[in-house]
């Protein structure tokens, strides 16, 4: 109920390529070979057109660089249960927004479910299981991955991932070695499920390993003895989802042929490292205190020289923080949700380049670590003596009841973000108002939302705060769509975009200035002679000025 207004929102930012322009899920066999083979994506697919009419034509024409990054990303990521599961959503009902958004609004309940379930098996207590799982599911950082169309790659993998410690956790040497065997190998299932929906989930045997080592030295106390002590069913499990995560390593390696989704975003890898414990510290400030949320990860700060002083003044007081809550929860025996948040996070510490210094959504699969931890304190709290426990619960309980409250209405109202790519890259230039992409692409919705007075606006100002090519070729688009056609194809032609050129033809063409479109064609032609798609559209043109004539 929480999130059942994002049904009805529309595609944003990287659903153009994971879900619009993506092939693989046109159909279930295409999708299935995402096991396997690349996914190919057709970065020019507005530059022809192939309808006999220029009306006809209704896909969006002005394209910001995030939406050809988007078409990157996602031909560069393994995601093959996601595909499979868009692709049959799409076989029934096609492009239209509100069942992908449902799709998510049903993923993000079946976490909660099976979470419910893992929390009730950690701490025996059913209030304690409710609080942390609620806590969980009206948390506001989760609302990227829930209002994000092509989030659902997360609520699967965590979904399956969460299955997989349920059924961990039903090892046991009492219950005998053919229920034992038949619990390992629907974890193992589950785990597959999981590493196919989203990579990041290997992180789960090194946490799994350290889980059953810290509940031993708790047990047996510090010592060979406590290792000896942890059994052969926790043991072989490890090993097992161990060899699944690389595994799973090495098809992804094979099948895109890299490993690192790109370079790193800082430049080189001694920066991006020295800027990461600001992040850290700002997925721990967010986890307690959910505001600001941001949605583009391009503008958070980072360090430009290993000689900046900030960063090395935000890697001193994370180091401190860290190692103080790491006592405290040690000293209190809480330290496994502990684990989980960090080791949930290891895929996510640019070890491996990836191209961006965090994001929100990172965050989805560590949060259950705060759940697991209200859960417990839950439990501890109100595990009073008899005259005092009810009080206790009633007194927790009303405390938790307005967080959850707050936390609710925060994600309501952040949800609404989500809407459309207009109310998103509005919010976000107001929240980063100089940071580059999100007025980039706040001038692009514009263009193709059609309002031309209010791109040339915005373009005039990305234009004077970041004078760059980029900033001149989408200040000449919205000098186009505002009647000047004149200036805006001189500055296209000075610096030879003849894919540009051909998108103004064709917006031109559909709005009856066939002189300016036929301009556009043929410059676009003279930069590249040998492209057949600005001879076909040409060709369209010609027919088009002679039926107008005739008519």
């Amino acid at each position: 109920m929480l999130y059942c207004q994002t049904a009805f929102f529309d595609f944003v930012w990287d659903d153009e390529g994971a879900i619009l322009t993506n092939q693989k899920i046109r159909s279930l066999s295409l999708a299935f070979s995402t096991f396997y083979k690349k996914a190919e994506q057709d970065t020019h697919q507005t530059e022809s057109i192939t309808n006999n009419n220029f009306d006809s034509y209704s896909a969006p024409l002005f394209n910001s660089e995030t939406k050809f990054q988007s078409l990157k990303l996602t031909s560069t990521n393994w995601r093959p249960l996601r595909t499979i599961a868009h692709a049959v959503v799409y076989k029934f009902f096609k492009l239209e927004p509100f069942w992908y958004h449902l799709l998510n609004i049903i993923g993000h309940g079946l976490v909660a479910v099976v979470l419910f379930l893992l929390l009730l098996q950690l701490t025996k207590n059913m209030l304690s299981a409710i609080a942390g799982t609620l806590l969980f599911a009206v948390h506001p950082v989760n609302t990227e991955v829930v209002c994000w169309a092509k989030s659902f790659e997360d609520l699967l993998a965590t979904t399956f991932l969460l299955v997989t410690f349920n059924l961990v956790l039903l090892l046991h040497p009492a219950r005998g070695n053919k229920r034992n065997i038949i619990f390992i190998m629907l974890a193992g299932l589950a785990f597959a499920l999981a590493l196919s929906s989203k990579l990041s989930t290997l992180f789960f045997p090194i946490f799994l390993i350290l889980f059953f080592l810290y509940n031993s030295f708790n047990a047996q106390g510090s010592s060979i003895k406590a290792i000896v002590k942890i059994g052969w069913w926790p043991l072989l499990i490890s090993i097992i989802l161990l060899l699944e995560s690389i595994a799973a390593v090495i098809t992804r390696s094979l099948v895109l042929a890299h490993t690192a989704q790109d370079g790193y975003c800082t430049g080189n890898f001694w920066t991006t490292w020295l800027s990461m414990p600001r992040i850290f510290l700002r997925y721990l400030w967010i986890q307690l205190l959910p505001y600001p949320l941001f949605s583009d990860y391009l503008g958070y700060p980072f360090a430009k020289t290993c000689s900046d002083l900030i960063p090395w003044i935000y890697t001193i007081i994370f180091i401190i923080v860290f190692i103080a809550l790491t006592w405290l929860f040690y000293r209190k025996k809480l330290l496994a949700p502990w684990l989980w948040f960090w080791c949930a996070l290891l895929p996510f510490f640019n070890i491996i380049a990836m191209k961006q210094l965090g994001a929100e959504r990172f965050l989805y699969i560590p949060t259950i670590a705060l759940a697991w931890l209200v859960a417990e304190l839950f439990n501890r709290y109100t595990n009073a003596l008899p005259e005092q426990r009810e009080q206790r619960i009633r007194h927790t309980a009303t405390a938790l009841a307005i967080i959850i409250v707050i936390f609710a209405m925060m994600t309501m109202n952040r949800s609404k973000v989500w809407s459309s790519a207009l109310t998103l890259f509005e919010t976000t230039t107001e929240q980063l108002p100089d940071s580059y992409r999100p007025r980039c692409n706040l001038v692009t919705t514009y263009m193709n939302l059609d309002k031309p007075n209010k791109a040339l606006l915005y373009a005039e100002d990305l234009l004077r705060k970041h004078p760059t090519i980029k900033s001149l070729r989408i200040y000449a688009q919205a000098l186009c769509m505002t009647g000047d056609y004149n200036q805006g194809i001189k500055i296209l032609q000075e610096y030879r975009n003849n894919v540009i050129l051909n998108r103004i033809g064709i917006y031109a063409a559909k709005r009856g200035r066939l002189n300016e479109a036929e301009r556009c064609f043929r410059l676009a032609l003279i930069i590249a002679p040998d492209n057949p798609r600005y001879k076909k559209n040409l060709a369209l043109l010609q027919r088009q000025r002679k039926y107008m004539q005739q008519k």
